[in-house]
């Protein structure tokens, strides 16, 4: 699919909408590729090439010509044009009286006029809606933004008096891929946030490979940011973030953001909207692969002291794990609003491994297609568990590290090795942007299934207790000499791939081969599936990288897109009808894949999928033949 997105998006919005496909020069694509661009707004490209819509006013003019983008940059809250960036020094304070935001000296006179606040709709909080985020890629993959975050809302009736959090710099990422990672406590409301943060990376306020902190009050991306100066720290410093409420004038309030013990990184504000929603955040961009995180389990966030007034109030942070793709995740380990601990976990088990009963081998099945299997065709995890492994641990259990995801194949192999193992996708495995993963071994079954073992040929990790080891890439099959016995834990939950899918050469459709009978045929009689290979597809997971909301007719046995008005006509009589059915999630074509058979589209009369890649397009429940005008290339996987 090609990722033309704009990324100056809602936090809700963000994600994939199932709309059918849409028609746009250049061809069909993803209705949710295609955002509209407004009356006072400019299409941007930053140095990354990431594309993003941003206020016209925003861009500076240029001499002798029309209005030109500054580079943008990096801060708290996404990208903006470094005009829109300001450094606050020592002594100065950002002043909001009469809704127009000025930096005030010592003595009160103006030092620079910002302009007037442009407020955002009241009533919900400015981030994570407008932060920019990632556009959507294969998972594992790796996103930007508010990444995983505890918050509460002031709704005591009392304001925020103090938000004091304590915690400490965490070791340096393993590999410098230009990332940059933001940890913070931070108050804000509908228009700007107020935090003091911990950066490792390049921002607008400087930066680099190194830990440094400064305080900030910013606006939504692209919008207006204030920053103090940038003061390097180093890991294992404690650092304890403090923001507090110094007056108020009528709707007016003052407040100063520092860290204790560090000169020069104080922001004072005054004369601005009450500050209402607290949060604990773990921000990242640029993070390309696991080991662009701390090398360290989680930071906590310690110490936890929130005052309304002169009292302490009871609370209940609310957790949000927006991106899981390192297995991020936050735990409360105390609601205290005097000494409130809340970890953010930088890594976590990840589910969705499974068992492909055709080569035995163990692959992940959290992607929308299932990758290449050594016997031909797709992996195929009918009738497997849902296995958990445990990723990236920096206190791993008894067992055995460096073991590696393939993106290639989606398939688990030994890392460790001189060589990382051939491939059925081609050539030799591709570890790249894997986390570490740890298998136990050596352990009697017990809560897991033990008999899962390395094959010295492949490097991969394979099923021994079936009658056959199943077929190597290396050639022949498995050879599992030298191996422990390693144990893996599962989750009683299906695995979220489904095979059994067939394909009617009399109406070109995709329907469900599973049933006591075929289906009616919108050709006459029941579908005829006996030419048709075995389909699997992927359902009820991220619909990062495809399109959700296909789902299966009961009577029909057909798959047909269910986010229309009209669910469609069903050659059965009447409407289809989705009761019962999973939310399937089908791939758009980028490149030939191993396993995968493109041509797949959708019908815009029946709202159907059918066979795109033969004479005739097959008849169409509606009258006629199907009609694929603004259709995707969708993909299937073969199993």
């Amino acid at each position: 699919m090609a990722v033309e997105k704009i990324v100056r998006r809602s936090h809700r919005a963000a994600v994939m909408s199932g709309d059918p496909p849409v028609i746009a020069p250049g061809g069909p694509r993803p209705r949710e590729s295609v955002i509209g661009v407004g009356p006072g707004q400019t299409v941007v490209q930053t140095a990354q090439g990431t594309l993003m819509v941003v206020p016209t006013s925003t861009l500076k003019e240029s001499e002798g010509s029309a209005n030109m983008p500054d580079d943008l940059v990096l801060t708290p809250g996404g990208l903006r044009p470094p005009s829109q960036v300001h450094l606050i020094e020592s002594g100065a304070v950002v002043d909001g009286t009469g809704g127009r935001l000025r930096k005030l000296g010592s003595s009160g006179e103006v030092l620079a006029d910002f302009g007037v606040l442009q407020k955002r709709t009241t009533g919900v909080p400015l981030h994570p809606g407008n932060v920019a985020l990632a556009a959507p890629g294969v998972v594992p993959a790796f996103g930007s933004g508010w990444i995983t975050y505890a918050w509460w809302t002031n709704a005591t009736g009392t304001p925020l008096s103090s938000f004091s959090t304590t915690w400490v710099v965490p070791d340096p990422p393993a590999s410098q891929s230009g990332q940059v990672i933001f940890l913070f406590p931070g108050i804000q409301n509908s228009t700007m946030i107020y935090q003091p943060v911990l950066q490792w990376g390049q921002s607008a306020a400087g930066g680099g490979n190194y830990w440094a902190v400064a305080s900030w009050y910013v606006d939504g991306q692209g919008g207006l940011a204030y920053h103090s100066t940038l003061v390097p720290v180093n890991p294992g410093d404690t650092l304890v973030g403090v923001m507090t409420q110094t007056g108020q004038s009528g709707n007016g309030f003052s407040y100063n953001c520092q860290f204790q013990g560090i000169p020069n990184a104080s922001l004072p504000i005054s004369n601005v909207e009450q500050l209402t929603w607290l949060a604990e955040t773990l921000e990242v961009y640029g993070v390309t692969k696991a080991t662009d995180y701390p090398e360290a389990a989680l930071t906590e966030m310690k110490n936890i002291n929130i005052s309304t007034g002169s009292t302490h109030p009871a609370m209940t942070w609310t957790v949000t794990n927006a991106v899981t793709d390192t297995g991020q995740h936050t735990v409360v380990e105390s609601n205290s609003s005097t000494a409130g601990v809340i970890d953010l976990n930088y890594y976590g088990d990840q589910a969705n491994w499974a068992w492909c009963h055709k080569c035995q081998g163990l692959a992940f099945a959290g992607n929308i297609l299932p990758g290449p299997c050594p016997a031909g065709y797709s992996h195929d995890h009918t009738g497997s568990g849902n296995y958990v492994l445990v990723f990236n641990a920096t206190s791993p259990p008894a067992g055995q590290s460096n073991w590696r995801w393939c993106t290639k194949c989606q398939g688990l192999a030994f890392g460790g090795s001189p060589s990382p193992g051939p491939c059925p996708a081609g050539g030799v495995h591709n570890h790249s942007g894997s986390g570490d993963y740890v298998l136990v071994q050596f352990v009697p079954p017990g809560s897991g299934q033990s008999n899962w073992q390395w094959c010295n040929k492949c490097q991969g990790l394979a099923f021994a207790g079936s009658p056959s080891p199943g077929p190597c890439p290396a050639g022949g099959v498995h050879d599992h000499t030298g191996s422990g016995n390693y144990q893996l834990a599962f989750e009683s939950a299906p695995q979220l791939q489904q095979s059994n899918w067939r394909w009617c050469d009399k109406c070109q459709g995709l329907v469900w081969g599973g049933s006591s009978v075929p289906g009616h045929c919108p050709a006459g009689g029941a579908h005829n599936l006996a030419a048709s290979g075995d389909y699997a597809l992927a359902h009820d997971i991220s619909p990062a990288g495809g399109q959700a909301n296909w789902r299966w007719c009961t009577k029909c046995q057909g798959l047909a897109f269910a986010g229309n008005p009209s669910p469609g006509p069903c050659p059965n009589g009447g409407v289809h009808d989705h009761t019962g059915s999973a939310n399937y999630v089908l791939a758009f074509s980028t490149a030939p894949i191993t396993g995968v058979q493109p041509n797949w589209r959708w019908c815009t009369k029946c709202q159907g999928l059918a066979f795109g890649g033969n004479a005739s397009p097959g008849p169409c429940p509606a009258g006629g033949a199907h009609d694929h005008t603004g259709s995707g290339n969708y993909e299937l996987a073969m199993v």
